[in-house]
């Protein structure tokens, strides 16, 4: 795993443990079936004696894993109902990989969402005196030209 994702694990360490503690097991089953924690590594989860202990053991073994594996963590976080530290932590990532605030990336996020939503429903009509290059350049892409 990358410098900075292991760095907002451990920033978020004490929130993460303290909320993970309340549903580790489904994170547990959800991580064993991407195939991020073998069966080897969750019986060694399994067998400390507290949830909190075991959302610790679950953040140590983690922080070995590559991308792929924090990416999941994430995904887990998010079928678990704990979407706002899942956003917590994607935006300290942001924050240590770019030097800018969280905000931008939310914001960021939020037109990527928008711009889906606006191609999924064939709404490419100009809004705005920039929006006729905006609604070319998706034409393009749903044919499958590249955007000029």
């Amino acid at each position: 795993m990358d410098e900075s994702r292991q760095a907002a694990l451990r920033a978020h360490r004490s929130e993460i443990v303290e909320q993970v503690q309340k549903c580790v097991d489904p994170i547990l089953d959800f991580l064993q079936r991407e195939l991020v924690v073998a069966s080897a590594l969750r019986d060694v989860i399994d067998k400390k004696p507290s949830s909190e202990d075991k959302a610790a053991k679950l953040i140590h073994i983690l922080l070995e894993k590559d991308d792929r594996g924090f990416e999941v963590f994430l995904e887990s976080l998010t079928e678990n109902n704990l979407n706002e530290l899942a956003n917590k932590i994607n935006g300290t990532v942001f924050e240590l990989e770019t030097g800018l605030e969280a905000k931008l990336h939310a914001v960021e996020l939020n037109i990527e969402e928008t711009t889906l939503k606006i191609i999924e429903k064939g709404d490419v009509r100009p809004k705005s005196p920039g929006g006729s290059h905006i609604a070319s350049v998706l034409q393009r892409v749903r044919r499958g030209l590249k955007p000029t």
